[in-house]
């Protein structure tokens, strides 16, 4: 008998018998740990006050988020209703494998079901949802954020020809999930300043759960453009500072998500 309960919270709220709509979806944090956002949403009805409390589900496609709860709600009106401001917190390491396999490049399926809490232990039901654009206005999450989960592992050139040098570069991706997450392609060019100094990509590389997945990358650079970056003693050996700019395509269910880097590193030249 305890699953009835479950499942009316789950199919309770749809967009059919939705009371108020989800209008805006806002990352403004993101750890290796925890992801915080807010929901704008519009309701019919509130309890009283301008804080309140949240206590039930917020979903995407369905899948329930690991969200601290309660969840702080500020409210205030806004023509015949009022407009809810919910800030959540959600553990990365707690996210479903399903959420994950059910992401769209194009559209967010969010709903919230639950109780709001507020003055004199008033208190109202929620039932909102919204399908957003996964974008700008409708959902942003800033790129700032990518150094977070990405670092440029140094470079390493050695093996000089009469015309070309090879070698190494690392990259350095972080999994917050628990579960594996596959990546379709590594693109990536090498600077140092202006100049190019080499370009490749990689493909098929899975990054295993909760930990660092150090990533090797080829690297074919002209001796031209060595003696360019490097000047003169390219010859004798030397370090540069440099970057890695390129981008890291995700997979995730039957999507692809690109995601640009644009990371500082050494780069280092072996005589």
């Amino acid at each position: 008998m305890r699953l009835l309960p479950t499942l009316f919270l789950l199919f309770a709220c749809t967009k059919a018998s939705a009371q108020g709509r989800i209008e805006r979806v806002e990352v403004t944090s993101l750890t290796r740990q925890h992801a915080a956002l807010w929901a704008r949403v519009s309701l019919a009805k509130v309890a009283e006050g301008s804080k309140q409390t949240f206590v039930g589900e917020v979903s995407v496609f369905d899948v329930a988020l690991p969200m601290k709860s309660p969840v702080t709600v500020l409210v205030q009106p806004k023509g015949d209703g009022s407009e809810a401001v919910f800030f959540l917190d959600l553990g990365l390491d707690k996210v479903p494998e399903a959420l994950v396999t059910k992401m769209s490049s194009q559209l967010l399926e969010v709903k919230i079901n639950g109780t709001l809490t507020g003055d004199k232990g008033t208190k109202a039901s929620v039932c909102a949802a919204g399908s957003l654009k996964a974008g700008p206005p409708d959902f942003y999450a800033p790129m700032a954020n990518v150094a977070s989960f990405a670092s440029f592992g140094g470079a390493s050139l050695k093996g000089v020809s009469l015309r070309e040098t090879t070698g190494e570069a690392k990259a350095v991706l972080f999994n917050p999930f628990r579960f594996s997450v596959g990546v379709k392609d590594v693109s990536y060019t090498i600077y140092v300043g202006e100049r190019k100094l080499c370009s490749g990509s990689r493909q098929g590389i899975q990054l295993h759960g909760s930990r660092e997945n150090v990533i090797t990358l080829p690297l074919l650079a002209s001796n031209a453009d060595l003696v360019a970056a490097f000047g003169k003693s390219v010859a004798a050996g030397g370090t540069v500072e440099g970057r890695l700019i390129g981008s890291v395509t995700l997979k995730a269910g039957h999507e692809e998500f690109t995601i640009p880097v644009n990371l500082p590193g050494t780069i280092r030249v072996s005589p």
